[in-house]
């Protein structure tokens, strides 16, 4: 599930709960053929199956191999009774806030391992500009630089220090092709405004909007301009949020 703020939870909580439900019942289905009794007699704790005087764990079950399964939103598998939940609903410690706080949280960018470098790509000037030529002697006064990956038209560097990667990756001087596949910057408002839409969906239609203005006393108009990223992302956003709320 992609993090972007608290959008998860209103637009993905369905699916990652039928997705659960599905897993789940499919374990109960193995153990319940691992420990010769049926899955009404089965109770799962803290990912251990009991049942029949034996018991069983997911990772037993699964046995280090690949979990796949078909999920089916129109039929779900059947979800856990909500008198049965133990965290839903209720406020539960965060067990990650105190080292956060404290500056002692690992977070992926803190692991470091033996022997470990760093690497920074170099980007294009434009989409599409194919690599002509790279003056690796640009950067041979930079610190621990170990290697410059050239493969086609991708450009990078590796160095012992995240410093020294980064500082390569600026200085490294790189000839590339001209290209116009963007827009100018100057003009994009202009150029979405004139650029006609791939696709238009729409996610509700209530009522007459037409009939409505006809009808009023009192007209307002205005535009409001916003980023079109943004807009097609949340548009996106909300559409999938819409038909999961549907499906509930």
């Amino acid at each position: 599930m992609p993090i972007r703020g608290p959008d998860p939870t209103p637009i993905d909580s369905m699916q990652l709960r039928n997705a659960a439900s599905t897993a789940r019942a499919a374990l109960l289905e193995a153990a319940a053929k691992r420990l010769d009794t049926s899955v009404d007699k089965l109770t799962v704790s803290d990912g251990v199956i009991a049942g029949g005087g034996k018991k069983v764990g997911y990772g037993e079950l699964v046995g280090g191999k690949a979990f796949e399964l078909k999920l089916d939103h129109a039929k779900p598998a059947k979800a856990k009774d909500p008198k049965d939940y133990k965290i839903v609903g209720k406020s539960v410690p965060r067990i990650d806030i105190p080292d956060k706080i404290m500056a002692r949280f690992t977070y992926m960018q803190d692991f470091r391992v033996p022997g470990m470098l760093h690497g920074r790509v170099v980007r294009p000037p434009a989409f599409g500009a194919k690599l002509e030529n790279v003056d690796e002697g640009s950067i041979k006064d930079v610190a621990g630089v170990v290697k410059v990956v050239r493969d086609g038209d991708f450009l990078g560097v590796v160095a012992q220090s995240e410093w020294g990667a980064i500082k390569a990756a600026r200085q490294l001087k790189a000839t590339w092709s001209k290209s116009e596949t963007l827009p100018d910057q100057g003009k994009l408002w202009e150029h979405v405004r004139a650029t006609k839409s791939a696709q238009e969906q729409v996610t509700s239609n209530v009522g007459n909007a037409a009939d409505a203005l006809g009808k009023a006393a009192r007209k307002l108009s205005t535009r409001l301009t916003i980023s079109p990223s943004i807009c097609t992302a949340r548009s996106a956003r909300r559409a999938r949020w819409r038909r999961s709320r549907t499906a509930s």
